[in-house]
């Protein structure tokens, strides 16, 4: 509420115990006032539908708080197993697609720095390596020169 003056003398009055009708101060404000006439009449059918609600509540009685319960508890067993289970599945499938996300992320990370350093990858690292030495190609090719006996 914007009005000062209304601010102060409405709230004064929904805030005491009142039969209904409002001081003459507050009618007198009330008349000239359209944005506090909205602003009452606003809090007046909150009022009545708090009022309202508070009548259609049946009261707590003993057997109906048992009742509700024991419903309740019913409801737990039924359910617990079949809950678990659902919960269980659905950890297991969580877990595998994480380990696939990860796995996935390796292998990509791993052909990308092999496509851009073709030396690390270990096909290359064996293609340029020389061949493994047998023991026909130690053995010296034609006479042995004679500085080297």
């Amino acid at each position: 509420m914007a009005c000062a003056k209304g601010n102060k003398i409405i709230h004064d009055w929904l805030d005491q115990p009142h039969s209904g009708s409002a001081p003459e101060e507050v009618a007198a404000h009330l008349r000239e006032c359209s944005e506090c006439r909205t602003f009452v009449q606003r809090w007046n059918a909150i009022e009545l539908g708090i009022q309202a609600a508070r009548r259609n509540v049946p009261p707590l009685t003993h057997d109906l708080n048992r009742a509700v319960w024991t419903r309740i508890r019913m409801g737990r067993r039924r359910v617990t197993l079949a809950a678990f289970r659902r919960r269980a599945l659905v950890a297991v499938a969580m877990g595998a697609a994480v380990i696939a996300a990860i796995a996935l992320a390796l292998m990509s990370l791993h052909l990308a720095d092999s496509a851009s350093h073709p030396a690390s990858s270990a096909l290359a690292v064996m293609r340029s390596a020389p061949a493994p030495h047998t023991p026909e190609d130690a053995a010296p090719q034609g006479p042995i020169p004679a500085d080297a006996r």
